[in-house]
């Protein structure tokens, strides 16, 4: 296997030019749309999955479960537990809320589960990577052009959109540079 010599984005983006991030912007976007072309085995499933041929996603040690989930209603109600136990697990967190966001959790899932309506969502499910920063963005520091997208091992099949605004992760700190960005982004290329 050869090694590809790049940098991540993250560490090289400063020294970059806005048009060369804009360059590379709409050439993710362009990866993002051929992921969402990709039909796969299970498509009707909400996350990580295995077949005989295939593993997709992975699992998060401390983390809600992957999947699959066969609605949005279970997917919720999987993440909204999990952030039950974490909040519970992390006695700072626990005393900052004191034990308010708890129970509001909890009842937005007995909510949930009895609400009928939640169980007739449908939505469009993509193959996403779901990690796409700007640490998992392999360059060339001088001609912008991306050489490999890392860090594979969390990607799921999802409605939620989070690869779309990728870029917001890229301008964590900065939010003149992020909205910048966002609106030459959204000139160049939609979904």
């Amino acid at each position: 296997m050869e090694k590809i010599h790049g940098n991540t984005l993250e560490s090289v983006m400063k020294n970059m030019s806005d048009q060369t991030l804009l360059q590379i912007g709409i050439e993710t976007g362009h990866y993002i749309k051929q992921l969402r072309q990709i039909k796969l085995p299970q498509m009707n499933k909400i996350g990580s999955f295995s077949t005989k041929q295939m593993f997709l996603g992975g699992t998060i040690e401390d983390g809600p479960t992957l999947g699959p989930f066969s609605t949005v209603k279970e997917y919720i109600i999987e993440h909204l537990q999990w952030s039950i136990q974490r909040i519970q697990t992390d006695e700072q967190l626990l005393q900052s809320t004191d034990g308010h966001l708890v129970v509001s959790l909890q009842k937005i899932i007995d909510h949930a589960k009895t609400d009928v309506n939640l169980s007739s969502v449908e939505m469009q499910l993509h193959l996403t990577h779901t990690d796409l920063n700007s640490s998992n963005i392999l360059v060339n520091e001088n001609t912008g052009q991306i050489l490999a997208i890392l860090d594979w091992e969390s990607c799921a099949m999802t409605f939620i959109n989070n690869d779309l605004e990728f870029y917001s992760r890229w301008f964590e700190n900065d939010q003149e540079e992020k909205q910048f960005f966002s609106q030459k982004y959204t000139q160049y290329y939609t979904f």
